[in-house]
C-alpha cells in the first residue's frame, strides 16, 4: 500500500489539475490570487528558473548528488538517478503539452489584471514543465536519500517540499502557467516516484554505466546552453 500511494497521487493531482482546469473562473482567481499578490520580477525572473531544466541539470542535481555523497545520514544518490527521470519527464510532458494537451498560457488571453514576466509564451501550457522537474527531483531524492530513521526526516521533508512548491507556484505568479498546470505537473512528479520503487526501472537509473557517464555529458551540455545560448526559450 505504502509503494501503491504514490500512484494515487499522482492520479489525483493531475485529475485535480485537469479538473481546474474545466473550471476557467477558479484558474483564472488563483492566477490573479498569486499574481497580484506576490509578483515581484527582480525576484522571480532569477528563481523561477531553479525549475528551468538546464539550470536543474547544471546546479540543482549536481548540488543534490554531492549533499548526498558527502553526508553520511544520506545514501548516495548518482547523478544519472536525477537527470534522466528528468529527461523522461520532460520527453512526456513535452509530448502532454504538445499534442494531447492543447491548451492556452495566461499569456494567450492577455488578461489586464495580469503582470507577465518576459518572455511571455501563450501555448503548450498543461502540465508546467518548470514544476513538474523541481517535483520531480525533489520526490526522487528525498526517496532515494533519505535513510530510515533519519533524526531530521520530517524536517528535511518539509523544507525541500516547500522549496519545490515555492518554485512551481512562481509560474503561477509571473503569469506563466495557470494553478492547473501545477497540480497536474505535481501529478506526474509522483508517477516517477513511483517508478524508482520497480526494481527494473531503479536499476536502469542508479546502475547504468552508461548512464553514469552520459549524465556528465548532460551536466557539461546544461552548462553549455546556459552560458552561449538563450535558455529562455524553454519556459
Amino acid at each position: 500500500m505504502i509503494k501503491q500511494i504514490h500512484y494515487i497521487l499522482a492520479f489525483f493531482f493531475f485529475a485535480l489539475g485537469l479538473a481546474l482546469h474545466f473550471l476557467p473562473d477558479y484558474d483564472y482567481l488563483l492566477l490573479h490570487f498569486f499574481n497580484s499578490k506576490f509578483y515581484n520580477p527582480d525576484f522571480f525572473k532569477y528563481f523561477t528558473e531553479i525549475g528551468n531544466g538546464f539550470i536543474a541539470a547544471a546546479f540543482v542535481i549536481p548540488l543534490l548528488s554531492l549533499v548526498s555523497d558527502k553526508f553520511k545520514a544520506f545514501n548516495f544518490v548518482p547523478l544519472s538517478a536525477l537527470i534522466f527521470p528528468t529527461i523522461y519527464m520532460g520527453l512526456i510532458n513535452s509530448f502532454l503539452k504538445k499534442e494531447f494537451f492543447a491548451f492556452e498560457r495566461p499569456g494567450f488571453y492577455e488578461f489586464e489584471n495580469i503582470k507577465y514576466l518576459e518572455p511571455v509564451f501563450k501555448y503548450d501550457s498543461f502540465p508546467s514543465g518548470h514544476a513538474a522537474t523541481i517535483f520531480v527531483i525533489v520526490f526522487i531524492w528525498l526517496g532515494l536519500a533519505v535513510k530510515k530513521g533519519f533524526k531530521y526526516k520530517s524536517y528535511l521533508y518539509g523544507i525541500l517540499i516547500t522549496l519545490a512548491s515555492f518554485v512551481a507556484l512562481s509560474r503561477v505568479i509571473i503569469g506563466a502557467h495557470w494553478m492547473s498546470d501545477i497540480l497536474a505537473s505535481i501529478g506526474i512528479a509522483f508517477l516517477f516516484r513511483a517508478f524508482v520503487d520497480l526494481k527494473s526501472f531503479y536499476n536502469h537509473i542508479t546502475q547504468s554505466k552508461v548512464l553514469k557517464y552520459l549524465s556528465y555529458v548532460v551536466v557539461l551540455t546544461a552548462w553549455a546552453n546556459i552560458l552561449f545560448f538563450d535558455i529562455s526559450d524553454y519556459f
